[in-house]
């Protein structure tokens, strides 16, 4: 993995289709609290499933401060999510629920610590430092997380890049796990 960190700075991106269970408008609140002297990028990629939380969350993005981004770039088709995701530092979902989550564990195939929630079977990702699985109800966690991500250098993000990719590679290649999907998809 080959993505240039500057100390200061991070591109993160979520992944999902836009509804309230993804929880995009509570990712763009903490997004937004990242501090002054940090520079951060969020795209949003998906299909919109609910127009009216999307224009809610629409609304809260032109408020942002100078220094954050945020930006929609649509759906994605399945092939091209690899390619997309190597141009990034972390991904980014605070999502309500998930009994899998197929995106999370891609992005850390892809190199890209995960900032989650901790309502996925993903658990302890910080001791292993693969990303952080952060409770819903906690927003200083969440902005302490985007904030180091931030802070990190070159070297660090190596580091939790490699260890993303290794935790990832264990899942896909875990017997009882690959079982236990085919038999979801049976």
């Amino acid at each position: 993995f080959n993505r240039a960190k500057e100390i200061g700075s991070a591109r993160f991106f979520f992944l999902s289709r836009i509804s309230s269970k993804k929880n995009l408008l509570a990712t763009i609140s903490a997004f937004s609290k990242i501090p002054v002297g940090l520079h951060a990028t969020l795209d949003i990629y998906g299909p919109i499933d609910d127009a009216a939380y999307w224009e809610q969350c629409k609304e809260t993005m032109p408020q942002l401060p100078a220094h954050l981004s945020i930006n929609y770039k649509g759906a994605i088709a399945n092939k091209e999510a690899e390619t997309m995701m190597s141009s990034y530092h972390f991904s980014l979902l605070q999502t309500q629920h998930e009994n899998f989550g197929h995106s999370i564990v891609e992005s850390m195939a892809a190199g890209c610590p995960v900032i989650i929630s901790d309502q996925t079977p993903w658990r302890n990702l910080e001791i292993i430092k693969a990303g952080w699985d952060i409770p819903l109800a906690n927003e200083t966690a969440l902005i302490n997380a985007l904030t180091q991500c931030c802070k990190m250098d070159q070297q660090t993000f190596n580091e939790w890049s490699r260890s993303a990719y290794d935790y990832a590679t264990a899942i896909f290649n875990n017997p009882a796990l690959i079982a236990d999907n085919r038999l979801v998809f049976a």
